[in-house]
């Protein structure tokens, strides 16, 4: 199986990426990055905690690490259109696309970053459709979508579309796909990128799986300790998801900072689990034509009970800490007289192949691996100094 990883040196491309390697129907892959993410992180004065080589010296580890298997790096960007040509010629089996430049909160940042977001992400994409519409259409894809594209009605979230009934005269239902709602660009352009696929489907006939991608957190997976190269692990207020931040937090002996006062909910996932459902995704039979969607998101929380779950894990390890609520709200996530819609999904594909992985394990898990790196934090970064509607 040839495969090529658009976004290979980012926090899910890496781990996939070691572990593909490992699955022994794999014996060729082309990780292909900008390496846009480190410069970023470093634009807003974060790092990873977690020390990691350069991509080139990335793509040398895993070539000895797997010495019979075809490795290649090219660092490069997927808006360079002659090099997307000359990668789909290669006619991939499959194409594991998550070469997105995150996140929600830098697209709300300024107007500079909110355009180089949907230009980045959706002229890349469809740089790469429609390079697989002229060289390889057979080619599948699975692209990284993301969760926080769907409406947030309350409703559980089906792995297919929705019947839609209209009050007109003649009773009548036709299926649709479920509502998308953002009010971010950065999962605007997600939201986009999904009827960018569905098109390239329907008109030519191509092969596209969405995996619309909860929240991950952690930096734990088998895969990467083998090699001996864990994955990044980001904690400011941009580029660090929320159990990493409060990881971070009550390691460093402060308070755990709740945005609003946390009754919000938001769909966590640990990385392995999300990697081991991008890597089953390989086998799945795909008709020319057929777009389909995977709700990697088995489960969502309020972001009070995750910041009591890393209290706890904490407290276990000898590590007091206490949670703060309403001193930050940069998203304006307040509670509305107590009233939320808990957003859940239909999560169908994972849990006929996978067992949850607990997200206390994780956050333990992690903490093994980051309290060791903790001299490389910089505290400035960790509290919010954006706010979205300024």
């Amino acid at each position: 199986m040839n495969i090529l990883i658009i976004g290979a040196d980012g926090y899910m491309g890496w781990p996939l990426a070691c572990q593909l390697l490992a699955q022994e129907d794999v014996n060729s892959i082309v990780l292909f990055d900008n390496c846009i993410t480190r410069d970023k992180v470093k634009l807003v004065g974060g790092n990873s905690i977690t020390p990691i080589l350069s991509f080139q010296e990335r793509g040398k580890l895993l070539q000895t690490h797997f010495p019979k298997k075809n490795i290649k790096v090219v660092q490069d960007s997927i808006l360079n259109e002659k090099l997307v040509d000359d990668l789909t010629k290669q006619k991939f089996d499959i194409i594991y696309h998550l070469g997105h430049l995150r996140t929600a909160p830098y697209s709300m940042s300024n107007k500079q970053a909110c355009i180089e977001t949907v230009y980045n992400n959706e002229i890349g994409f469809l740089n790469l459709l429609w390079s697989l519409k002229e060289n390889s259409r057979d080619t599948l894809i699975v692209k990284l979508g993301s969760f926080g594209a769907y409406a947030p009605t309350g409703l559980e979230i089906p792995e297919s579309d929705i019947n839609l009934k209209t009050n007109t005269s003649v009773d009548s239902e036709v299926s649709v796909p479920y509502p998308k709602f953002a009010t971010d660009f950065y999962h605007i352009t997600k939201a986009n990128d999904s009827l960018f696929a569905r098109a390239a489907c329907k008109n030519w006939s191509m092969r596209i799986i969405d995996v619309m991608q909860s929240t991950v957190f952690g930096c734990y997976n088998k895969y990467t300790h083998d090699v001996g190269e864990q994955t990044r692990f980001d904690y400011d207020e941009i580029y660090g998801t929320v159990v990493n931040r409060f990881l971070i937090q009550g390691l460093l002996g402060l308070d755990l900072s709740v945005y609003g006062d946390g009754g919000h909910s938001s769909g966590i996932m640990v990385l392995e689990d999300a990697t081991n459902v991008l890597t089953a995704l390989r086998n799945e039979e795909i008709k020319p034509g057929q777009y389909r969607v995977i709700n990697s998101n088995p489960r969502s929380y309020k972001i009070i009970d995750l910041a009591n779950s890393v209290r706890s894990v904490l407290k276990n390890a000898g590590v007091m800490t206490e949670i703060s609520v309403n001193e930050y709200d940069p998203r304006h996530e307040q509670s509305n007289d107590g009233k939320y819609q808990v957003t859940t999904a239909e999560s169908r594909f994972f849990n006929e192949n996978f067992n949850e992985t607990s997200i206390e394990l994780e956050i333990q898990r992690s903490m093994e691996i980051v309290k060791d790196h903790l001299d490389r934090v910089s505290e400035d970064v960790i509290y919010p100094k954006l706010d979205w509607s300024e």
